[in-house]
């Protein structure tokens, strides 16, 4: 799903800001395999994986803000400076990207009545490949099939444009274009005529995605309050420069979410999901859904808010996906654990209002 961004009337008349940010991680992954030999399990020293993954992000972020008029100006620029370390110590195997990358954003907004605003959007953003994908080991999935990781993967870079339309808080809609250079996209590829398949995250090397979204919101009673968004996309996956390949689909994402505030402090919350599935390059994602419950709670003067979600409770999320090109048929399936309760607590150190989440 696209990003967005709309500007209203209760911007302030002109305000700037500017930040200055740094994250140092650090990821440890061992994995290891068992094989089972007679009556027991034994560990194959052939199959082990030790990967060390660490990664600098440090960013700088200008705002501007101006109003005139019926008119709203924002020009935001980030500057983002990384580098990654890889090394697969098993093999002793190690690969360093750096680079620098500037993002503009702007963003008009004309309100031409006291309900109705309509905004315009450019944004240029980033997508980098995360530890797990640049990790240089196979890891095995069955007889016939096998992930390869790509250690070369580059980030994918995206040029977001948008027109939106809102009348005040209730409705909101937008039409959108994006174009994205190195796709990061998982594809499947027949590797030997033993029928074995390698999964692999390649960058390709454009896609064009064309979207429409409507949000509604309507107060069912004082206390209790829905929302249906409902995002339609069309998207256009270019290979590479000399095979040329093509891969064309369609998605439908239906989100509904409702929240009951039983107390001024205390309220409920359920959310449906229903994801039409999507093609990805020569991988086919079928339909996905979710359906989880939540609670939350405020306690001292908003200064601490509880949390407790269950996920999943239909366990309609399993991920599950095709692939039919040539004379490759393969079949994935997922079953992860989103079944589950997530308890979380979050406290404010400086105050502020439960608005400002």
């Amino acid at each position: 799903m696209s990003d967005s961004t709309l500007l209203t009337s209760e911007v302030k008349e002109k305000r700037s800001k500017l930040n200055f940010k740094a994250s140092i991680g650090r990821t440890s992954n061992h994995l290891k395999y068992d094989i089972f030999t007679a009556d027991n399990w034994v560990k194959d020293p052939n199959i082990v994986n030790r990967f060390e993954y660490t990664e600098q992000i440090h960013s700088a972020f200008i705002s501007l803000r101006q109003k005139l008029g019926k008119f709203t100006l924002q020009a935001d620029l980030y500057g983002y400076y990384t580098r990654t370390t890889g090394k697969l110590t098993t093999t002793g195997e190690t690969n360093k990207t750096t680079y620098l990358n500037l993002f503009p954003t702007f963003i008009v907004s004309y309100q031409t009545a006291p309900q109705h605003t309509i905004g315009l959007l450019y944004k240029r953003m980033i997508s980098r490949p995360n530890f797990s994908q640049v990790n240089p080991f196979e890891n095995t999935l069955a007889a016939y099939s096998f992930i390869s990781i790509n250690p070369y993967l580059t980030p994918a870079y995206t040029h977001n444009f948008q027109l939106s339309y809102a009348y005040g808080r209730p409705f909101m809609s937008r039409l959108g274009y994006s174009a994205t250079s190195d796709l990061i996209t998982l594809t499947t590829i027949k590797v030997n005529e033993n029928q074995q398949y390698m999964m692999i995250r390649k960058n390709f090397m454009k896609n064009h995605n064309i979207s429409a979204m409507m949000n509604y919101r309507i107060a069912i009673f004082k206390i209790w309050t829905a929302s249906l968004s409902v995002q339609g996309a069309y998207q256009i996956n270019i290979a590479d420069e000399i095979s040329e390949k093509v891969y064309r689909g369609t998605s439908l994402t239906v989100q509904l979410n409702h929240k009951i505030n039983i107390t001024p402090t205390f309220s409920a919350g359920i959310t449906g999901l229903y994801f039409s599935g999507i093609n990805q390059g020569n991988f086919v994602i079928q339909p996905i859904g979710n359906f989880s419950v939540g609670l939350q709670k405020w306690l001292l003067s908003d200064l601490l808010v509880l949390s407790l979600t269950l996920n999943d409770i239909l366990h309609t999320s399993k991920e599950k996906g095709y692939v039919r090109h040539e004379d490759m048929h393969y079949y994935l399936v997922s079953d992860r654990i989103n079944r589950r309760f997530n308890l979380t607590a979050r406290f404010r150190l400086f105050g502020g209002s439960r608005n400002d989440d």
